[in-house]
């Protein structure tokens, strides 16, 4: 169960902002209603996410939680996860939810991410 009109799947709530932002403001709205910047583990969740976001923003071009680690040439995601499934866009296509690299302060449209409310109602409490 999600709140505030999140979308549920995979156990997780998706909610979409059609409000372009800089990656640290879409995080900082992300982080006051008590989730984080998307974050994409495998291809179904990745086509899942794409699908809801051209149909919601017209558009596949959206923030992804991943932060670089210079040091070390990788990325991980905001939550410290190692990325294991990654959909990087060759030079010449940005298109189709790949992912690119672009300066944070570019404004874009987000959405953030949080495990669904699960309840456990169990049979011997009544009202």
């Amino acid at each position: 169960m999600c709140f505030n009109g999140g979308i549920n799947a995979f156990g997780t709530c998706y909610f979409l902002f059609h409000s372009s932002q800089t990656k640290e403001d879409a995080e900082t709205i992300c982080s006051s209603i008590k989730t984080r910047l998307l974050t994409i583990f495998n291809e179904s969740e990745q086509n899942f996410v794409l699908g809801i976001a051209v149909e919601r923003f017209t558009t596949s071009d959206y923030w992804l939680g991943l932060e670089k680690i210079v040091e070390q040439r990788s990325w991980r995601w905001n939550d410290g996860s190692i990325l294991y499934y990654s959909n990087w866009a060759e030079a010449e296509s940005l298109t189709n939810g790949k992912w690119y690299t672009i300066n944070c302060s570019e404004k874009k449209f987000f959405i953030c991410k949080t495990m669904s409310i699960v309840y456990d109602c169990q049979s011997e409490f009544f009202f």
